[in-house]
């Protein structure tokens, strides 16, 4: 994966990281970040095919572990100065326990990435999706080539 993540003066400066797969996952004291390469077989997809493809994706997931579905609540196009994308918050269910997370496809300089951001049941859904407007403004996607 060819980014930056520009988080001076931010909770991700000093977060723990870690690879895991092919993910780059950091950690701050409430929030948990994972950065992973898009699928090449998903690169020529609109971003609105792009999440439909990864929303069908969680609810598989969430079958196979013989867990509930998520719910999906929203999904939004955002700009920052360096990339465009899409998220999805959504409300996963993990045994007797459920939390919001956001899961975005940002693009940028011929790029994507997929970015994932979960937290702890004390984050509101519009704060984690504000926490992710704010990561992605601190991303960076090297130039293709």
């Amino acid at each position: 994966m060819n980014f930056e993540l520009c988080a001076d003066g931010t909770v991700w400066q000093g977060a723990e990281s870690f690879g895991f797969e092919d993910a780059l996952v950091l950690e701050s004291d409430q929030l948990w970040l994972e950065v992973m390469p898009l699928p090449d077989l998903l690169e020529a997809l609109s971003l609105d095919a792009i999440m439909d493809s990864l929303e069908a994706e969680f609810i598989q997931q969430a079958a196979a572990e013989g867990q509930r579905a998520p719910d999906i609540m929203d999904r939004v196009s955002f700009q920052t100065p360096q990339v465009s994308g899409m998220m999805i918050t959504m409300t996963e269910f993990d045994y007797d326990d459920e939390y919001v997370v956001v899961t975005a496809v940002v693009q940028g300089n011929g790029r994507h990435v997929i970015l994932a951001l979960d937290g702890d049941a004390a984050f509101s859904a519009s704060e984690m999706e504000q926490n992710m407007r704010n990561i992605s403004d601190m991303i960076r996607l090297a130039e293709e080539g």
